[in-house]
């Protein structure tokens, strides 16, 4: 009976001890289960799988040409240009705007039509009136114009005396003539001064004689006073 209690308590502590122990056996399988790298985690696309990665429609690269003019651009429409891959498997293009050109003018002509279809005509400015310019563009037909403003006159003063002068246009085709007009200060833009002498020294216009302010009035034949005029 002794014999028999002492076998079944040896059995009763083996068991206990295996029990003692399988939880830290599974604990460490545990963790060397998540230490260790899952089958192929590290492995590139198609190694040690025996597989082989094939590129997807989506995952082309497009290296394109240089591109060719599909459309010339102008002075008031865009252009295009289309370039092609170069892959001979790949059929793909794409395009890009040229920008237009704009006009160019540059060449002065007699008449012409604007960018509406108006006519325009060439027309030299005057001394009293404006002028027009009429430009063509280098590239196409369509002109432009703009305003030449009037020249004014370009006036010679004669028949000068201590109060008045007469001034001429000398432009060519202008008959503009200001008579016995009174002088504008002093010195006047005729170029008489009060201070000044009479001279015919490369002053002479006309048989008169103008006054030259850069002469001090020093000689006694010459009266400012009354504008008498020395003897040419």
């Amino acid at each position: 009976m002794r014999t028999l209690t002492r076998k079944l308590l040896s059995l009763l502590l083996a068991f206990t001890m295996v029990c003692a122990m399988v939880p830290a056996a599974m604990a460490a399988e545990t963790r060397t289960t998540q230490e260790q790298p899952s089958q192929g985690e590290n492995q590139q696309p198609g190694e040690g799988d025996g597989s082989e990665e094939t590129p997807g429609p989506g995952d082309h690269k497009h290296v394109w040409d240089d591109g060719k003019v599909t459309k010339e651009a102008t002075c008031t429409q865009d252009g295009e240009m289309t370039y092609t891959c170069t892959d001979k498997t790949c059929n793909e293009t794409k395009t890009e705007k040229i920008d237009k050109l704009g006009h160019n003018f540059t060449q002065s002509i007699t008449s012409g039509k604007d960018e509406s279809g108006n006519s325009l005509t060439a027309k030299d400015a005057t001394c009293t009136e404006d002028g027009l310019q009429v430009l063509k563009c280098s590239r196409c037909e369509v002109c432009t114009s703009r305003v030449v403003e009037k020249l004014g006159h370009d006036l010679d003063y004669r028949d000068i005396t201590s109060t008045t002068h007469t001034a001429h246009c000398l432009r060519t085709g202008c008959t503009y003539v200001e008579e016995d007009a009174p002088h504008t200060g002093d010195p006047c833009v005729c170029g008489y001064s009060s201070t000044a002498k009479l001279t015919a020294d490369g002053n002479k216009i006309n048989s008169t004689y103008k006054y030259d302010a850069r002469v001090p009035l020093n000689v006694s034949n010459v009266s400012v006073s009354n504008g008498s005029l020395p003897a040419s």
